[in-house]
């Protein structure tokens, strides 16, 4: 997280969107998790708040990573504006053969 603080710093005055894998859960972005993940998941929501940041994931008929065993949202949307400023946000299915899908 030290990289993307530098990041954060860097660009202060200029609008921001951040789309990643971030391998936590959090109710926040509509992903219930297991309790292996409940400290990481605190510390980046931690993070998420003291920067300032919004987070932009809205809840789906689809999840952001699937496999043949597994499903999950652990791909996050945020930024640093608010979210009314968001115009769309979805989840599109069957467009590559990642087990990420296309935000």
């Amino acid at each position: 997280m030290e990289d993307l603080l530098r990041v954060l710093w860097s660009i202060d005055r200029c609008k921001l969107i951040i789309c990643g894998d971030v391998n936590v859960s959090s109710p926040i972005w509509f992903d219930s998790g297991d309790e292996d993940d409940d400290r990481r998941a605190e510390v980046f929501e931690t993070f998420l708040i003291d920067q300032g940041l919004h987070v932009y994931n809205k809840l789906s008929e689809f999840t952001t990573f699937q496999t043949m065993n597994e499903m999950s949202n652990v791909d996050v949307t945020f930024g640093n504006f608010d979210d009314d400023q968001v115009l769309s946000w979805e989840i599109l299915d069957g467009i590559t053969n990642s087990d990420h899908r296309v935000i």
